[in-house]
């Protein structure tokens, strides 16, 4: 009888003490971007002023910032705690340059929201294709979407 209480509390006590820790949740945004020169300066395919706003269910929870993400595969990485999805914004030129304040480096927002998949690093990849708007909450209207392929050539004209 006390072989097997013996042995049931060591059973006990092992599963309990090796529990693995849960991975954390991350995301990671990823700019696979690759422009071609052009003649204005720090156009080249970086994102910066990045915001991610963070969602559980509808409600925005959080905010993170980063202030630059290289073009041609530069990446940052964050925990994501408890949030269901996030939605990521950016600028195309930095505070340094003269084209700063001009209408050609609104704010852009990236159309779908990327889910995260919990206890892993979830990847939002921006690249030429990616789907962006001007409005946080883009309507389903061709207009208002472009990729961001399609809005480099249009500064860059």
């Amino acid at each position: 009888m006390k072989k097997v209480l013996v042995i049931s509390l060591f059973v006990a006590i092992l599963i309990t003490g090796c529990k693995k820790e849960d991975s954390p949740t991350t995301y990671q945004i990823v700019n696979n971007t690759t422009l071609q020169s052009t003649s204005i300066q720090y156009l080249d395919g970086s994102m910066y002023e990045i915001v991610v706003y963070c969602y559980k269910g509808t409600d925005i929870v959080r905010q993170d910032n980063f202030a630059k993400v290289a073009s041609g595969g530069g990446k940052s990485e964050k925990k994501a705690a408890e949030y269901d999805k996030v939605k990521v914004s950016f600028k195309m030129l930095p505070p340094e340059s003269t084209y700063y304040s001009n209408s050609i480096n609104d704010r852009l927002y990236v159309v779908a929201y990327t889910v995260l998949t919990k206890g892993s690093n979830t990847q939002i990849i921006i690249n030429g294709q990616t789907q962006v708007s001007k409005y946080m909450k883009s309507s389903l209207l061709i207009e208002t979407n472009s990729t961001f392929g399609d809005i480099f050539e249009e500064i860059n004209k």
